[in-house]
């Protein structure tokens, strides 16, 4: 009965140690966040001033004779979507298949 006790003892403090362990590190990393958002507050306007500047839009490129409108479309919308731009101020030049090496 001792041996039951002790192994139920050991394993509750376990549990209470890791618990707080993860508590702290929770804690540690909303205080990191406080800090640096108050570091990043300060620069916001700076990059959403740049953001709002008039982007000069360019002559929508043809496109490449052999490849499928639609795969143009979609990577056009892909880079899109990934940069935060509008499909309209993207322009396709080429399209090749990258072969990777065997």
């Amino acid at each position: 009965m001792d041996k039951l006790l002790y192994g139920l003892t050991v394993a509750v403090i376990g549990l209470i140690i890791v618990f707080a362990g993860l508590l702290l590190v929770i804690l540690l990393i909303k205080i990191m966040g406080l800090i640096v958002g108050k570091m990043t507050a300060g620069k916001q306007p700076a990059a959403s001033a740049a953001a709002n500047t008039p982007v000069k839009p360019q002559a929508p490129a043809k496109p490449a004779a052999n490849a499928e409108q639609s795969l143009v479309v979609a990577i056009s919308a892909a880079v899109a979507a990934f940069t935060g731009l509008d499909q309209g101020h993207i322009a396709i030049r080429s399209i090749r298949e990258i072969i990777p090496n065997k």
